[in-house]
């Protein structure tokens, strides 16, 4: 077998847990060629809306942002049998990186796909997924990328003020 189709997940790729090949940290913006990555980047809105508030300030701050360019500051990445997705500081006016992981609508997607057996936060910008299946790179990155659309819908539907 070789490096891309181990890479994508592949049958019999890789060890850990359920099967699941370990997958080096990849920014979604490098795997945007992939087929499903490219139809939850056209699905998912072009502009991701962030007004929020500044605590002690009395007007909006715009911090809206292009998809595009957000697509650098989402990573994915497998070991062990979890998938790590980790977002950058730039998305914290887009997205509730303090929700309660049962109102969540991020774990709430990635408790959503049979594959994940156990969805969590593992710190504030790093969610988790542990998988009892095999998960591809492919099919993780536009899995992500759906549930940070996902929460961002959330958000952009009830600006907040930032902490």
């Amino acid at each position: 077998m070789n490096w891309l189709t181990r890479l994508l997940g592949g049958a019999g790729a890789g060890a850990g847990g359920a099967g699941q090949p370990d997958v080096d940290e990849v920014a979604l913006d490098d795997v945007r060629h992939l087929p499903r990555v490219a139809a939850e980047i056209a699905a998912a809105p072009s502009e991701w809306l962030g007004t929020t508030w500044s605590y002690g300030e009395d007007d909006p701050v715009d911090a809206s942002m292009p998809l595009e360019q957000l697509l650098a500051w989402m990573w994915v990445g497998a070991d062990g049998g979890v998938w790590s997705f980790s977002v950058g500081e730039e998305l914290k006016p887009l997205l509730d990186l303090d929700a309660d992981e049962e109102v969540d609508p991020v774990l709430a997607t990635l408790r959503e796909e049979p594959r994940v057996s156990r969805a969590y936060h593992e710190d504030r910008e790093l969610y988790c997924a542990e998988v009892s299946a095999a998960l591809g790179l492919e099919d993780a990155a536009a899995l992500f990328l759906r549930a940070l659309a996902r929460g961002h819908a959330a958000v952009a539907a009830n600006p907040r003020p930032l902490p």
